[in-house]
This record gives C-alpha cells, sequence and structure tokens, in this order.
C-alpha cells in the first residue's frame, strides 16, 4: 500500500490493526494458502487501485450510485459479458469483476506490481506514466 501510494501518488485506504477489513485478512490468507497447496496461483488486488489505474483520477465515491454506474459503464467495453448487464450492479460486484479483470491482465503480463515480494505484491493494470 506504501509502494502505490509512493510510486503513483494515490492516496489509498491504507490497512492496520484497527481497520475495518482487519477481520478479513487471516480468513484471506486461508483461503489464499488453500488454493496454492490445489496448485493455484493466488495474486492480491486491490479494487480501488486497479480503478484508478483504469479509469484515472477522479473517481465518483464508489459506493454511490453514481460511483457504481461510473465503473459499471466503463467496464462493458473491456469485459465480455457484461454489456448486457444493468448500470446499477452492486459495488462489492463490481470489485469482484475488477479484480477478475485484473487477473486476466496479470495473466497477459499487463500488470504494475508493487509491494515487497518477501511482504507480498498487489497488482494493478498498468498505470499510464507510472513505474511497473
Amino acid at each position: 500500500e506504501r509502494d502505490i501510494r509512493q510510486s503513483v501518488g494515490m492516496g489509498i485506504f491504507s490497512t492496520t490493526k484497527k481497520s475495518i477489513i482487519r477481520d478479513m485478512i487471516p480468513r484471506a490468507m486461508r483461503l489464499a494458502e488453500m488454493m496454492r497447496g490445489r496448485g493455484m496461483e493466488v495474486i492480491e488486488v486491490y479494487p480501488y487501485a486497479s480503478k484508478r489505474a483504469l479509469f484515472g483520477d477522479g473517481l465518483p465515491k464508489s459506493k454511490t450510485s453514481a460511483g457504481i454506474r461510473f465503473v459499471a459503464r466503463r467496464l462493458k467495453p473491456l469485459v465480455s459479458g457484461l454489456e448486457s448487464a444493468p448500470d446499477n450492479l452492486d459495488d462489492d460486484l463490481i470489485d469482484a469483476i475488477v479484480a477478475a479483470y485484473t487477473a486476466r491482465l496479470y495473466i497477459q503480463n499487463n500488470c504494475d506490481r508493487f509491494g515487497i515480494p518477501e511482504e507480498g505484491l498487489i497488482y494493478t493494470p498498468k498505470f499510464v506514466g507510472a513505474r511497473g
């Protein structure tokens, strides 16, 4: 998270021991380990950073209907099968689609990576003008 902030100058939500997602972290780590144990490759994605990489600055707040419509409309040309989806998708579903799209770009070697390998890397679509 610090690397993303420093590399692309993006103000982002930092995970701390007091974070609202603190209880999700051990569960995510268990799921990742289980998937790795089954031979799957696991990457970490930060949906907000991916949205910024894809759609630039000035994103409307993600939990608002305007923010959801903004991202949904911009995802439709990128993600096959979304053409007929409504613009009022749930914010969690939008984040899941952004994460899946980021994973697709990762497979295509079209992502930036941030962090320290020993501590874990976060992948985003390539930021225009940023290091990768």
